[in-house]
């Protein structure tokens, strides 16, 4: 994860709205809400799914599963790997996605 811009920037940019999140505001949300992410993506150039997690709190309940996609987050409904590929390989197949 790489940020372009300084701290104190990205700090003023959190306050605008319409402004995209990324895996900062994950981290704070985690800490704010007690709970943990798990972040599904899809590698396009090699086809294949990987995850990652945001883990900040002790919480061992179910974890909000959010999707990444062409630089985008998207609302995910299930935690099964499985639905979950089958979910980013139609996502991906799509022709409006480079």
């Amino acid at each position: 994860m790489c940020q372009e811009e300084s701290f104190e920037q990205f700090i003023k940019n959190l306050s605008k709205l319409d402004e995209w999140a990324n895996h900062f505001s994950f981290m704070a949300l985690s800490i704010f809400l007690k709970k943990r992410f798990f972040i599904y993506n899809f590698d396009l150039l090699k086809k294949i799914p990987y995850s990652s997690k945001v883990d900040m709190c002790e919480n061992r309940e179910k974890p909000i599963t959010i999707g990444f996609l062409n630089h985008h987050f998207v609302p995910l409904l299930t935690t099964k790997f499985d639905k979950v590929k089958e979910i980013l390989l139609f996502i991906a197949s799509q022709k409006h996605l480079p």
